[in-house]
Formats: structure tokens, sequence, C-alpha cells
């Protein structure tokens, strides 16, 4: 049964598909210090970027960076989660100077608690949260592609988390989602997301994915003195031969940026 969706199916949908339909050279600006230089460009906009990362590393931390970045400048973000509140994440951003209360607020960023089949019990346990729209998921992913179809037409850029699902689901599953997403990123653009963590599933499972997956960013971490130092390696990225393959990244209170930018400062 096919799901409607709070995100909203009008919007930019139109502007979306005149701007990017047919382009293949259209950026976005990442808004880390110094990382679009190292790149050579901004990011391809109608791409799929499956970010993975050790536990520690800040994956996360990159993506949301960049989400806000997005948000910003005048564009609209969906933030699926399945287990972690968006309370959680919106206190986290806030952390690393990324204040999102208001576009909450306003609907330009909206969250999607995507609930497996066998989490439904737990999360209708806890209080019910207003900022976010419950998506029950069922046996299948079904629910989740639709709500992502009238999602990224709608002109928003989107990122999900992959832990739960993949615990929750088949395989083929998680991959037929991927397609779809790509799919639906290169008929509407934006830039879309999807975040896995290394060390919580098999290797032959992430292996699988990542295989499914056009452009795919791996991130490793080394804690050294006051800073976590990460390693970004970009394995592949669709539209874009970047001039750096490999990028240190430094965190600190107010996000990340390259190394060379950290050293400089």
């Amino acid at each position: 049964m096919r799901m409607a969706s709070v995100f909203g199916s009008e919007g930019r949908k139109e502007e979306y598909a005149q701007e990017f339909v047919g382009e293949q050279k259209v950026t976005t600006q990442t808004g880390i210090a110094g990382f679009d230089e190292a790149l050579g460009q901004g990011l391809p906009v109608g791409n799929l970027y499956l970010v993975s990362g050790q536990l520690g590393s800040s994956a996360n931390l990159f993506v949301q960076q960049i989400l806000y970045n997005n948000v910003i400048s005048k564009q609209k973000v969906a933030y699926y989660t399945s287990t972690v509140p968006s309370q959680d994440i919106i206190q986290d951003m806030k952390f690393s100077n990324m204040d999102i209360q208001k576009f909450v607020d306003d609907g330009t960023w909206v969250f999607g608690r995507a609930i497996p089949s066998d989490k439904v019990e737990i999360v209708n346990a806890l209080p019910e949260n207003p900022l976010e729209q419950k998506i029950d998921l069922g046996d299948t992913l079904a629910n989740l592609m639709n709500h992502l179809n009238e999602t990224i037409s709608d002109g928003r850029n989107t990122v999900i988390h992959l832990a739960d699902l993949i615990r929750s689901y088949p395989m083929s599953e998680i991959q037929n989602t991927i397609l779809y997403i790509e799919s639906f990123a290169r008929k509407y653009g934006g830039i879309h997301f999807v975040i896995l963590t290394e060390d919580a599933h098999e290797k032959n499972d992430i292996m699988g994915i990542k295989d499914s997956a056009d452009s795919v960013f791996e991130f490793t971490a080394n804690i050294r003195e006051e800073t976590i130092e990460n390693i970004l390696t970009i394995q592949k990225v669709r539209d874009m031969n970047p001039r750096k393959r490999i990028i240190r990244l430094s965190q600190r209170n107010n996000g990340l940026s390259t190394e060379t930018i950290r050293r400089i400062s």
C-alpha cells in the first residue's frame, strides 16, 4: 500500500527537473573548509553518495555539514533516521555549531522516522515526537521508496542511515533501495546520501552495498592530540574526476576542515 508523504510532491519538482535533467556538471558546495578545492570543484548533483566509516569516524558529521550548508543556502533537506531520535541529531549538530532548529520549525529541514517491522513496538513505546513523520515500513522497503520518490521530487536533498535497515531486511531490498534512490536523483537532481557503519555489518554485505552505489566515500579515523583526524578515500564518484582521492579532514568544535586548512590556521 502506498503511503502519503508529509514532505509533499509539489514545491520545486519542476524547478529541479528543468535545472538538472540533462546536466552532468552542476555541483553543490559542501561548506567544508578546503574540501571543494581539494576535489577541484563541489560535489556533482544528481548523485547518491554512499558514505561509510568506522565507529568513531566523522562520516555522520561530514554528511550533516554538507546538508547544513545546503539548508543555509535555501535548499530543502529530509533526514531519515530509524532508532536515533531526531532531537539527538539536532543536539549533536548544535555541538558543532550547526543549529538547524529554525529550519526544522519552518519545515525547510524535515525528519522521517523509518520504522522497520521488527522495531515498531520499540519506537511506539517512546514518547511521540512532533518533529518526526513515522513511516511504518512493513515487510519490505516499498513504503520507504514511495516516500523517497515524493521527497526527492519535492526538491529535497536527503540522507538515510542504513544500519537498522540492514539488520531488518534482506540485502536484495537494501540494494534495490539504493538503485531506486539513484534513479530518483537522476530524474529530479539534488544531492543524496546513505550512511553505513563499516564495523556493524558483514564484510560481504558492505561490499555488495558499495557495488550498488555510484559514488563511494570511505572514512577512517585516528585520534591525534586534541583532534580527530579523518582520512577520506574517494573510491568512486559519478560525473567527476576528483583532483585528490585521499583527503585528510580534522574535526574540531566548529566541524570538519581539510588538513591543509587546519595547519595554516
